[in-house]
């Protein structure tokens, strides 16, 4: 996602209806993250893009 310069992820119901059902963060990753030093360098990434 950082190389990239994503910040947020589509989500879509399936590859034929393709209707949004939600979004994921860069911040949604981190917080379910069980690794802090992963999730402080996934935060860290996303403070690049504001």
């Amino acid at each position: 996602m950082q190389q990239q310069q994503v910040q947020r992820l589509l989500v879509l119901n399936n590859a034929t209806d393709k209707d949004l059902v939600g979004i994921v963060t860069i911040g949604d990753v981190a917080d379910h993250c069980h690794d802090e030093d992963l999730a402080k360098e996934l935060v860290a990434s996303a403070r690049h893009y504001s």
